[in-house]
Parts: C-alpha cells; sequence; structure tokens
C-alpha cells in the first residue's frame, strides 16, 4: 500500500509535502489549512503554522481546534520573542467569544499569561475555567498559585 502511495504522488516525502501537492484542488478548505497548519506545527514553522491555523478560522470560524492550534503557535513564538504572546492571548479571546463554556480555552489562556510573566491574569483564567468544570489539572494550576479549591 505504501508504494502505490509514494507512486501515486512521487513529490510526497512526508505530510506537508503531500499536502503541498494538493493545494490547487483544496486550498479553499478550512480542513486543508488545518492539515497545513499541523504539518508546519510538527516541522517547528510555527509562523507558517499559525498563518495556516489563521486562514482555517477566517474560512469557518467556529473551528474549534484550529483556534486552539492557532493559540499554541504564538505561545511557542512568545516563548523566543514576547511580542507573539499578545496574538496568543487574542486568538484564545477569540475562541472564548465562540466558545465560552468551553474550559479548556479559559486554562489555554491562562497558561499564555503564565509563560509570559502575567501570574495574575494566569490566575483569574485558570479560577474561570474551574468555575466552568472542576478538572483536576485546573485544581492543580490553582494549588499552586494558594488558590483554595473546595
Amino acid at each position: 500500500w505504501g508504494v502505490q502511495t509514494f507512486q501515486q504522488d512521487t513529490n510526497w516525502h512526508d505530510d506537508l509535502t503531500l499536502l503541498e501537492s494538493m493545494r490547487t484542488e483544496t486550498s479553499d478548505s478550512p480542513i486543508f489549512s488545518f492539515c497545513m497548519g499541523n504539518a508546519h506545527r510538527y516541522r517547528g514553522e510555527f509562523m507558517e503554522g499559525a498563518n495556516n491555523f489563521a486562514r482555517a478560522v477566517r474560512r469557518y470560524p467556529d473551528y474549534y481546534d484550529a483556534y486552539v492550534n492557532l493559540g499554541a503557535c504564538y505561545v511557542v513564538l512568545g516563548d523566543a520573542n514576547p511580542q507573539y504572546y499578545p496574538l496568543a492571548f487574542g486568538a484564545y479571546n477569540a475562541a472564548m467569544k465562540r466558545f465560552p463554556r468551553r474550559a479548556q480555552l479559559y486554562v489555554l489562556l491562562g497558561d499564555a499569561y503564565a509563560r509570559s510573566g502575567d501570574q495574575n491574569l494566569a490566575r483569574q483564567k485558570y479560577v474561570e475555567a474551574y468555575n466552568i468544570e472542576k478538572l483536576p489539572e485546573i485544581r492543580e494550576r490553582l494549588r499552586q498559585y494558594n488558590v483554595p479549591v473546595e
């Protein structure tokens, strides 16, 4: 089966090269953009990944996973260049407007604030997440900030 796949597309070397060969037929698809974003992210090309996740969100504004990965790319970029942290905050905040009851988004935003050095906003987002869903991983983050939990 692998040989047949390779014979179908001699440009295939990894996910990114396979997706690039499909670009002309599928470039308007938010799923295609999402897959391209992941292919770039797996290669460590976080800016290109972010560009593709942003394209997926523009084409399909309810694409939850695209928001999550968009924010994650900007957080990684922010670790090296702090000017990218606000883009991560923006991606997660935009997602929270569309999905206000998803505790994971509040946790991810809290993690982004923590990595950027803003411990107060991180704590606030963890509290908000815990108020939505009382998950053990959120409780642990709150304990790290000495926030009493029930």
